[in-house]
């Protein structure tokens, strides 16, 4: 080996967990555990005796467990699919259950269950990969979604133009018929 000269990568040098998303069980693991520290949290509410629970946030606690139970229903490999978004929506469930759950410490309820605290591997390349697919294909799409704003709204324009016409025809073969029935009555 050659002292200062770098040697070419190989397949062995790739960092697995940079080319692939974190696993389906690693996730699923992970979700059972932001969904033990949810119940947890409610438990530790509801025995808790000294606590200054307001009502808001007893109403935004309660939709945000029937938006997590909504998003892991079922059976995951149902639920999350394809699971390239599974991460990310872990992580921004976490934000938002560590601040509820800070809300509650404030609010004097004891919280035994500790702060979330999944850091998964930054987007994978797979990831960042469809992301760009995805960010070119909108853009590509840009100008076919201009036109069909534009058909729509044609669309709109001639609709209302066509039901304001068959009201004014209406309305004259209306008049005429008023006018010619006055005529043969006479």
């Amino acid at each position: 080996m050659i002292v200062g000269i770098p040697r070419p990568y190989g397949m062995n040098d790739l960092d697995p967990n940079q080319i692939l998303s974190p696993s389906r069980d690693q996730l699923g693991d992970e979700t059972d555990m932001l969904l033990a520290r949810i119940a947890q949290t409610g438990h530790d509410y509801f025995n808790s005796e000294i606590n200054d629970v307001t009502q808001d946030l007893l109403a935004r606690w309660d939709a945000f467990v029937g938006s997590v139970n909504d998003w892991d229903a079922g059976p995951r490999i149902l639920t999350h699919l394809l699971g390239t978004t599974w991460r990310d929506e872990l992580i921004d469930r976490q934000q938002r259950y560590n601040g509820f759950r800070n809300e509650f410490i404030q609010a004097g309820v004891a919280v035994t269950a500790p702060a979330f605290t999944f850091a998964a591997a930054p987007p994978s390349t797979l990831d960042k990969l469809g992301s760009k697919l995805g960010d070119a294909a909108s853009t590509a799409l840009a100008p076919l979604k201009a036109v069909g704003s534009t058909l729509e709204t044609v669309a709109i324009v001639g609709g209302v133009v066509a039901a304001a016409f068959l009201f004014y025809l209406t309305f004259e073969t209306g008049k005429t018929a008023r006018h010619v029935g006055a005529e043969l009555l006479r």
